[in-house]
């Protein structure tokens, strides 16, 4: 890897890696200020998800319920939101990163 191209990629792609950690952030802090108003339903949550195939409980990585905060905020931010937002960004940043050479003239 070269190093420099390496170091002026980051320079330039540092403004979208923190619009996504800060986002990433603040839905993390989102859930952890919804838990309480969810947390006096977990059992009828947990009735759901066991009415759901498992298929679509794998799936979405709730196996462990909503019993606790930490199985919330496992189910919600890690099983589905964490993949997709890296998803997204890894397809956008892949993209702007061979585009942008190619737009410049340096490819």
């Amino acid at each position: 890897m070269n190093l420099p191209l390496f170091k002026q990629m980051m320079k330039i792609n540092l403004k979208g890696i923190s619009n996504y950690a800060f986002g990433s952030a603040f839905y993390i802090l989102l859930m952890f200020w919804l838990y309480p108003g969810i947390a006096d339903n977990t059992g009828a949550l947990n009735d759901l998800m066991e009415a759901m195939p498992d298929g679509l409980v794998n799936a979405f990585g709730i196996q462990g319920g909503f019993g606790s905060m930490e199985a919330f905020i496992s189910g919600e931010y890690y099983g589905l939101i964490l993949p997709l937002l890296l998803a997204i960004f890894s397809v956008m940043l892949s993209t702007q990163l061979m585009a942008r050479l190619v737009d410049q003239g340096s490819m």
